[in-house]
């Protein structure tokens, strides 16, 4: 039993080992090493020379860091500058479209990626017009054409849905 108790603490311990991160794993071996055993040398190397060969990993972090940071700084300022380029040409585009010698329908304002003013539709509206038969057309229509058509009463179109045939 002691043996199988042995094998799943090891394993649990290899475990946490793998779960912790390296920086931490190198503190708190570094730590243990100089409370314990501060004169001691492992694997051919002093706690000092330890430390300097460990020293790499956290040096590249903290220049990852740094360099993240001014990346970062960077984006901020890109939006900045998007923004200031942005607010340019919007003013650049109404100078044009005030220009007596260019305005709204010159061939810059389209080449800005705008709709010259004669490109424009009128701005009416694009529906089909309901038929509005009168009521006196209806009463006199043959049984064999179909009025499903809207009446209109008073001024508002309502479908009765019914056929007069």
């Amino acid at each position: 039993m002691a043996s199988n108790l042995n094998i799943t603490k090891n394993n649990i311990m290899q475990n946490n080992r793998k779960k912790i991160r390296i920086e931490e794993r190198i503190a708190i071996s570094m730590a243990a090493w100089k409370n314990q055993a501060p004169e001691a040398s492992f694997s051919g190397l002093t706690t000092a020379q330890a430390e300097a060969a460990l020293a790499p990993p956290r040096e590249l972090r903290v220049q990852i860091l740094a360099l993240e940071k001014e990346l970062e700084g960077l984006r901020m300022q890109r939006i900045d500058a998007d923004a200031a380029a942005s607010k340019l040409l919007d003013s650049i585009v109404s100078s044009i479209k005030g220009s007596l010698e260019h305005g709204k329908d010159s061939p810059i304002y389209r080449s800005f990626g705008y709709i010259r003013q004669s490109e424009k539709k009128s701005g009416g509206s694009r529906k089909k017009p309901i038929p509005v038969v009168p009521v006196a057309m209806q009463m006199d229509a043959p049984n064999s054409v179909s009025t499903n058509l809207p009446i209109q009463a008073g001024g508002v179109v309502e479908d009765t849905g019914q056929s007069a045939a």
